[in-house]
């Protein structure tokens, strides 16, 4: 297993993820279409403090 860091680059691996996990695990409800893949994208695009 590989942590890696959820950056905009790797958002098409973490659709196909979302995908087949869906597939075996269908609880949250939402359609992984076109406007929910634009939202994530757009999530990237808003400011957020990150504490440490």
């Amino acid at each position: 297993m590989e942590i890696r860091k959820y950056t905009k680059e790797i958002i098409p691996d973490v659709i196909d993820f979302d995908k087949r996990l869906r597939v075996e695990e269908n609880f949250g409800g939402w359609e992984i279409d076109e406007k929910y893949i634009n939202d994530v994208y757009k999530s990237f695009d808003v400011e957020r403090t990150i504490l440490t």
